[in-house]
């Protein structure tokens, strides 16, 4: 469930960049405000890819107390599984704030 949290905000994401990368006239009938497209882009991105990686993170830290406590002897293989999961969740917010100052910074300004 986790897994399907993430892939769905990383394309929410990617289709949220789409007007940041789109060419001036497309991002400017989108937004209508021009320039502003990409500082909206970029702030929405982080801010979905954040809010859902916090629910995924919350899911994976509640199934492992669940099973910890179920099984107390296994703590140790869980915990590796529970922080890899973890990192992996966390490793789409960082795209995320990557992509966010790519957009920001290193993209081509939109001029009218």
């Amino acid at each position: 469930m986790t897994l399907f949290r993430t892939i769905f905000m990383m394309s929410l994401m990617m289709a949220m960049a789409a007007v940041g990368f789109a060419a001036p006239d497309v991002a400017a009938s989108v937004v209508g405000i021009g320039g502003s497209a990409i500082y909206l882009t970029a702030g929405i991105g982080v801010g979905v890819a954040a809010a859902g990686s916090g629910i995924g993170i919350g899911m994976i830290v509640s199934g492992f107390l669940v099973a910890m406590s179920r099984n107390p002897g296994l703590q140790g293989k869980l915990a590796v599984y529970m922080f890899l999961g973890v990192a992996l969740v966390e490793s789409a917010v960082i795209y995320a704030l990557v992509m966010s100052f790519y957009l920001l910074y290193a993209a081509p300004v939109l001029t009218f």
